[in-house]
């Protein structure tokens, strides 16, 4: 009797002790999550703020874009990458970016995708570039970073 009563705690002390699921992000909160990401890119791309936009992303994170061949990982490449990129000798120092989110989905606890349009104006007020993105966003300590950036350009039928 004395071991069927120990070997019944001793199962529920382990089952009380494991790991407790994290549910996956809720829409409200991945629209929350980016809302605030979208409106702090633009504004560092806008402000020309490489090092804001590098914070955007994960410390591990990494960024492929459609017009660079190389991959940036971690925050050092991607922000000496925006950096080139923001300069004013390039075509896209002084653009102004715009964007919309349209669709996000859990991936897992902390991890969700989201998707959706950009578009470039340059200095002269001309449509520079025109594309879509597919990020995905880890969420750490209640803060949503970009794990991974993928853009590319597109041109919309006529």
């Amino acid at each position: 009797m004395v071991s069927r009563f120990v070997a019944v705690l001793f199962a529920s002390v382990l089952f009380a002790c494991g790991p407790v699921e994290e549910p996956l992000p809720s829409e409200a909160e991945m629209e929350s999550h980016m809302q605030i990401m979208a409106e702090e890119f633009v504004s560092a791309w806008n402000a020309g703020d490489a090092g804001a936009l590098a914070t955007q992303f994960h410390p591990e994170g990494r960024r492929l874009n459609s017009d660079v061949q190389e991959v940036w990982f971690g925050r050092q490449e991607i922000e000496d990458g925006f950096t080139m990129m923001l300069a004013a000798d390039n075509p896209y120092g002084g653009s102004t970016l715009s964007a919309e989110v349209s669709s996000t989905k859990a991936l897992a606890p902390g991890l969700f995708i989201s998707s959706g349009e950009w578009q470039l104006i340059d200095a002269t007020g001309e449509q520079l570039r025109l594309g879509f993105f597919a990020n995905t966003v880890v969420i750490e300590d209640g803060k949503a970073y970009l794990m991974q950036e993928s853009a590319g350009e597109y041109t919309p039928p006529n």
